[in-house]
């Protein structure tokens, strides 16, 4: 329920830390990332998983170091993310930008085109019912 909630419009900025990986022997480790991410996978809708992190983080020795440098190397993506995320976010903001901007083109296209072909004094309102009933043919001729 949780996932769902802050799901719609944020599947971007959602991250999944799998802790204290090495408290499970490499069989069982990679049972629980594969059934994670099959998981994962009916959640968020998209050919793309979220992307996993997976280490130990805490201050005391590993139970099972067979995953040592997979650990280490995730930590630091990790760490790397967290450094970038100020970047990322000012980057969200410009593609949302940039997707309303074409949003709004489209709209300012097709209102253009529904002034033109609207008469100036005589028949708006039968014009107006033509071009409704015809607005798949708008569409195209807007493209």
């Amino acid at each position: 329920d949780v996932i769902e909630t802050i799901r719609p419009n944020n599947d971007d900025k959602m991250r999944c830390i799998l802790n204290k990986a090495d408290a499970v022997t490499r069989e069982q480790l990679v049972r629980v990332y594969g059934s994670l991410l099959w998981s994962m996978g009916k959640i968020f809708h998209s050919p793309e998983v979220v992307r996993v992190f997976t280490g130990s983080y805490w201050d005391e020795e590993l139970v099972h170091d067979d995953f040592q440098s997979m650990f280490d190397s995730d930590e630091w993506l990790l760490i790397n993310e967290l450094v970038n995320l100020p970047k990322s976010c000012a980057e969200r903001k410009v593609n949302e930008v940039v997707k309303r901007i074409r949003i709004i083109k489209v709209h300012v296209c097709i209102l253009s085109y529904l002034k033109k072909n609207m008469p100036s004094w005589f028949g708006k309102k039968k014009a107006m019912e033509k071009m409704i009933e015809n607005l798949v043919g708008v569409f195209d001729a807007v493209r």
